[in-house]
């Protein structure tokens, strides 16, 4: 943002230096030309003569009547000669004598006072005397309302904003993140032969599968509804549309699995087509691989308690919010292992016999938040969601809960 300023400052600053560059001769020349003929004319700014030609003495003048001879030696006039004419000798009979002012008092006037002449007297001069009202000793710019101080650090948002904290708020918020799962055996007995005290599998084991699995990109959406308790405390909470899941490394190969190629009454997949091998359990080639991304679309209402940690200034604030949020599956695209085949089953977006409906998760974060105008909060949100509801339901073999992490940003607005 600094950096934005400095560039913008020295745009300014060079395209100043270029206007200068060209202004500043006419400037001299038109200030010049205004000093002459102040020093050589008879003080009116009605006697302005904007011809180039008063610029030089050879000029041509017009003529101007001589003022009539005063008798009063206060009332005489000495014409000064032009500035770059030359000067003749005066003689002795040409000499103008010398002539004793009188000190003049000083009072105030408010507007125009014009020497007093006989009235067959052209008037050479105007005196204008005009007071000037200086503001009292007392007045202070700072307090007459917004003002800039060039020596102090520049703000892209202003730092003297009068901040309004109403009890209720309302928003909108965006959060990317990245998303997994916690992996687990749910029934292993059901799978397994069991030898000298010891659990074997025919199928994937669940170290596998953490070692293949990965996140993948995830993101949650909506609006929300603030209610300030106090200063310090508050209640959130909204509507969002959040999404889930993990990607999976899996083999394209259409020949039945050697272990067991059929899918027994009481399988939880039965009447489902498998797609996909597991990549632990069969020979293949590179080629052959495929990764595939679950999905899990949620529509979600949150209840989240937030404290104010620390009131950094007026307009700066650090939040810590702790709370749950109910969500409703919407939307699944997902592969289910199955230990008796070895392969893995698509489940269609709009059967969810085998996955729960209804979730409860658990929310823990930090809340930035800063005003950037009286009622108008933006925060940047860092949140950690875990889903405490199990993804799958009990008949299935594996045990496993989505959680996400994100930085969620947006403005709300106080009514």
């Amino acid at each position: 943002m600094g950096t934005n300023q400095k560039i913008t400052q020295q745009r300014i600053k060079r395209r100043v230096r270029i206007g200068a560059f060209f202004l500043i001769p006419f400037i001299l020349i038109g200030g010049g030309t205004i000093v002459f003929q102040l020093t050589t004319g008879d003080g009116n700014l009605g006697s302005f003569d904007f011809n180039l030609g008063r610029l030089w003495s050879w000029a041509t003048t017009p003529n101007e009547s001589e003022a009539a001879p005063v008798e009063s030696e206060f009332n005489k006039v000495i014409t000064p000669l032009p500035k770059f004419a030359k000067e003749q000798a005066a003689t002795v009979t040409e000499q103008i004598p010398t002539v004793k002012v009188r000190p003049k008092k000083s009072t105030p006037i408010i507007g125009s006072q014009v020497s007093s002449l006989p009235k067959n007297q052209k008037q050479p001069f105007k005196l204008v005397e005009v007071t000037t009202l200086n503001p009292p000793n007392t007045f202070n710019y700072l307090s007459s309302g917004r003002h800039i101080d060039l020596q102090k650090k520049e703000y892209l948002i202003p730092q003297d904003i009068e901040t309004v904290r109403s009890r209720v708020a309302v928003g909108a918020s965006f959060a990317p993140g990245i998303s997994y799962r916690r992996l687990g055996y749910h029934d292993i007995n059901s799978v397994a032969r069991v030898e000298n005290q010891m659990a074997y599998t025919y199928g994937q084991s669940k170290e596998f599968r953490n070692r293949n699995d990965k996140p993948i990109m995830n993101f949650y959406s909506g609006i929300d509804v603030y209610v300030n308790l106090n200063k310090k405390w508050s209640v959130q909470s909204g509507f969002y549309y959040s999404s889930h899941g993990e990607k999976l490394l899996v083999i394209n190969k259409n020949e039945p699995s050697p272990i067991n190629s059929k899918v027994s009454e009481e399988s939880a997949f039965l009447n489902r087509q498998s797609v996909f091998d597991s990549p632990e359990m069969v020979d293949y080639t590179a080629n052959e691989e495929l990764p595939f991304s679950n999905y899990y679309g949620l529509m979600e209402v949150p209840l989240i308690v937030g404290y104010q940690a620390i009131e950094m200034n007026e307009m700066l604030h650090l939040n810590v919010q702790l709370g749950a949020s109910y969500g409703y599956l919407d939307h699944a695209d997902v592969l289910m292992y199955n230990y008796e085949t070895n392969k893995y089953f698509w489940i269609p977006s709009s059967n969810f016999e085998l996955i729960n409906k209804h979730f409860l998760s658990g929310i823990v974060g930090v809340d930035v938040s800063q005003y950037i105008s009286k009622e108008i909060e933006i925060f940047a949100n860092p949140q950690f969601k875990y889903a405490l509801t199990p993804t799958f339901k009990s008949d299935y073999e594996i045990r496993q809960n989505q959680w996400a992490i994100g930085m969620r940003m947006g403005m709300k607005v106080h009514l």
